[in-house]
């Protein structure tokens, strides 16, 4: 691949279209070639990205240089939604198809839909955003459109989070929220307002939030353990009018170096919680699939703490 290519595209975050590759040189079975060498890979119709080293390694990378790209190809036309936008504003996108991307288009066209992208029907009075080049609707409509399209879960998720690093207000998803009324799924995303927390710090702890919903366990987020005037600890989740406390339990955080340092913390944490009464009961991603596990064990905590 020729320096103009390279340069022009990897100042685009590593995508080019057709036109950028004509326009550098190239002609169609030239750029034929460079897919076929591995030089770069075909993301959609008229759309490429570079490959070898600079090339995406998590399906969430290859999500937003694939949105990217169509970007490129819809400029002026479209912008970023649904959770193409969320990637982009480097919020969770949880439950979600990966494999294409979703804009929405800003003009009177009709959507359309092609194996790697959808291009839904503009929606009036939205003003994009930018994330540094790229344009996207604003942050609360691609949380309501992510919600009514994969479900109030993966809405709720990206509303937690962009609740938690205040890039949203309730009021921002509450107003969305009546915009998606008539929509398809407008009752996911209308669940998705009304249950969203800004204190669930991680997407484990959303998803055992709603675990906990379905199953009318009632919990506290984000609860301090006190000791006299000191805090002691901060728990993910106390169970109301119990002192049981419930951590999700990520694992990361005890993988690779510095793990043995980190378990022996938590030990030490979790020994001075006890001293005080409390109890604790810690789940993982397996148990999130299995509520009538989680139920059975936080019944058997409040038994034990009380």
């Amino acid at each position: 691949m020729n320096e103009l290519l390279i340069t022009r595209s990897t100042d685009r975050g590593g995508v080019f279209t057709r036109e950028d590759a004509l326009a550098c040189g190239y002609t169609d079975a030239g750029l034929r070639v460079l897919v076929r060498t591995g030089a770069c890979r075909r993301l959609a119709r008229g759309v490429y990205g570079l490959a070898g080293s600079t090339a995406p390694v998590s399906r969430e990378d290859r999500h937003r240089q694939l949105t990217r790209g169509l970007l490129l190809r819809f400029a002026g036309r479209a912008v970023a939604s649904h959770h193409s936008a969320l990637l982009l504003h480097a919020l969770p996108a949880h439950a979600v198809d990966l494999a294409r991307a979703h804009l929405t288009t800003l003009t009177r066209s009709h959507g359309r839909v092609g194996p790697e992208f959808a291009v839904h029907r503009r929606l009036d009075g939205v003003e994009p955003t930018l994330v540094g080049d790229w344009p996207t609707v604003p942050i609360a409509i691609a949380v309501i459109q992510t919600a009514a399209h994969a479900g109030s879960t993966a809405g709720i998720v990206a509303a937690d989070a962009a609740l938690h690093r205040q890039q949203v207000t309730a009021e921002d998803l509450e107003l969305a929220a009546r915009q998606a009324a008539g929509w398809p799924g407008g009752r996911e995303a209308q669940l998705t307002a009304q249950l969203a927390d800004q204190r669930s710090e991680s997407v484990g702890e959303s998803r055992l939030r709603l675990v906990f919903h379905a199953l009318r366990i009632p919990v506290t987020p984000q609860f301090s353990v006190e000791d006299g005037d000191r805090v002691i600890a901060r728990a993910d989740f106390r169970v109301r009018g119990t002192r049981l406390l419930v951590e999700f339990d990520g694992l990361l955080k005890y993988r690779g170096e510095g793990g043995a340092e980190a378990v022996a913390r938590e030990k030490q944490r979790e020994d001075r919680v006890r001293r005080q009464g409390w109890g604790f009961e810690r789940f993982t991603w397996d148990d999130l699939e299995r509520p009538s596990l989680v139920a059975a064990r936080v019944r058997e905590g409040c038994r034990r703490v009380a």
